[in-house]
């Protein structure tokens, strides 16, 4: 995507265009979702000399962002969903329901004071409740967000970016790395 903040103003690169009204009326007709990665952390590192950390993990008490039609974002999920949803309105393929198919944050592997395993819960955490409360987005409340978290273990195997492999919620001897869960009565 080209232009993602503030969501109204967000655009598919160019070159991308033709493709993703093709996938998009494809999936319309379908009945089906978009899946998509959608990664807070990514795009709280690449924007933090203009980003506060509350606003990506969930925990900003008044709005943040105020988009251009008055709509006002408390975390960068939404916003970042919602620019996902114009940039698909600009494409002339708005009724497709999004899906998160990848979500999380690092525990390790990136910069030190953002890539914590305190941090990965309070987000974890907090999008867990974000995701109960069903509301969807600003742009789009009536579309509740379905969301998976990336990965259940590590992937130190892989030979990519030290954060890449560091988004599981559990060590790889089968010990949560931190509380995700609330603990049932049954």
């Amino acid at each position: 995507m080209n232009t993602p903040c503030p969501p109204s103003r967000a655009t598919f690169i160019q070159k991308a265009n033709n493709d993703i009204s093709d996938i998009l009326r494809f999936l319309r007709n379908q009945g089906a979702p978009l899946m998509v990665s959608v990664y807070p952390y990514w795009g709280y590192v690449h924007n933090r000399l203009s980003m506060h950390l509350d606003f990506a993990l969930f925990k900003s008490k008044k709005p943040v962002l105020t988009d251009t039609f008055n709509v006002k974002y408390y975390n960068l999920l939404d916003a970042m969903v919602d620019a996902f949803y114009r940039a698909m309105e600009r494409v002339g393929v708005s009724e497709v329901p999004i899906v998160i198919g990848e979500i999380g944050w690092p525990t390790a592997g990136g910069e030190h004071n953002v890539t914590t395993t305190q941090n990965a819960a309070i987000f974890n955490q907090n999008l867990l409740k974000h995701l109960e409360a069903r509301k969807g987005t600003p742009k789009k409340p009536q579309f509740a967000i379905e969301a998976y978290i990336r990965s259940l273990y590590d992937e130190k195997d892989k030979s990519i970016h030290p954060s890449y492999q560091s988004f599981g919620i559990f060590e790889t001897n089968g010990n949560p790395k931190y509380p995700l869960f609330k603990k049932s009565s049954n």
